[in-house]
């Protein structure tokens, strides 16, 4: 297979192109086969399409329109690379737009980004995430629910060194222009409980902030969700706490461009041990549909 190469801001990006086999009446297919991204910095967010003008195209090719879907995973055994361990967290893989409709030999781009947490622990890791592309039935069609599906590999290197402050700055500064950019902060909680009982506000060193720094309005939805939802365990010393037991100033909001929310979070029921959660924000708008997570530590 041809591969692409791709050398932008010292990224380096090979790819080749996926479709499955034997499918002679409908198939689809991805440019996103093996991409590897190297030299990633930790604290850095890549857009693919923004770094190294590299998005992730699909192709339908079927007798009628087809809903595709895009969704980042943990990889499984099997397609496990020898050097590359799975990656942490799901939410280090983003897409643009998770579900649309295709017409037959119609082609969609849509953004991959890669978010690295800033945790020298990854320093000099390799990580490995799927992102799976399935065409299927468009919703409320007649007959038998039969799914295509292709799983594309991104191979991660993250660097052996910490960025410099001034590199650090060029990467807050790069993860502000983004096009599509809505940031979560903090991407984690450590919180203590306010004096009281019952919806005891929490208290962190930081309010939890929705900033909206794209240029299209953009919604969103807070709601709390059982840690296993987002791919990730309660720390060693932490209990999971009940999904149900976090509640919040406001859980849905609506953001025009350049606006930021602040959210207050809340405790139905105060634990008796340190406890953990996590909050999953969903944004959405024209162009975008993804997930981020928040971890909250509850001490």
């Amino acid at each position: 297979m041809t591969k692409n190469v791709f050398t932008p801001l010292a990224l380096l990006i090979l790819s080749a192109f996926i479709a499955p086999r034997g499918l002679a009446a409908a198939s689809i297919a991805t440019n996103y086969s093996d991409v590897y991204v190297d030299n990633l910095k930790i604290g850095g967010s890549y857009n693919l399409t923004a770094t190294a003008n590299y998005p992730m195209w699909i192709l339908w090719k079927g007798g009628d329109r087809a809903l595709i879907k895009v969704t980042p995973k943990l990889p499984f055994k099997e397609v496990m690379r020898a050097g590359y361990e799975p990656v942490p967290d799901i939410s280090w893989i983003t897409v643009s737009k998770k579900e649309f409709e295709l017409m037959s030999d119609e082609t969609a781009n849509i953004d991959v980004t890669v978010n690295v947490p800033n945790d020298p622990k990854h320093l000099g890791k390799k990580y490995q995430a799927l992102v799976e592309v399935s065409a299927n039935p468009p919703k409320g069609s007649p007959g038998v629910s039969i799914a295509l599906a292709v799983n594309g590999k991104i191979l991660m290197s993250v660097a052996g060194k910490p960025p410099t402050e001034e590199e650090l700055s060029e990467l807050r500064r790069e993860r502000i222009r983004a096009r599509r950019g809505v940031i979560i902060e903090p991407e984690r909680l450590e919180a203590s409980v306010k004096a009281g009982g019952i919806n005891a506000e929490l208290t962190a060193d930081e309010p939890l902030k929705i900033i909206n720094s794209s240029r299209e309005k953009v919604s969103v939805t807070i709601e709390s969700v059982a840690p296993e939802v987002a791919g990730i365990s309660a720390p060693s010393g932490y209990a999971k706490g009940a999904a149900k037991d976090i509640s919040f100033s406001k859980t849905s909001a609506s953001l025009e461009p350049d606006k930021i929310e602040n959210i207050g979070v809340f405790l139905r029921k105060v634990p008796s041990d340190k406890s953990f959660y996590i909050v999953r924000i969903t944004i959405k708008s024209q162009t975008l549909e993804v997930a981020k997570f928040v971890r909250v530590y509850v001490n």
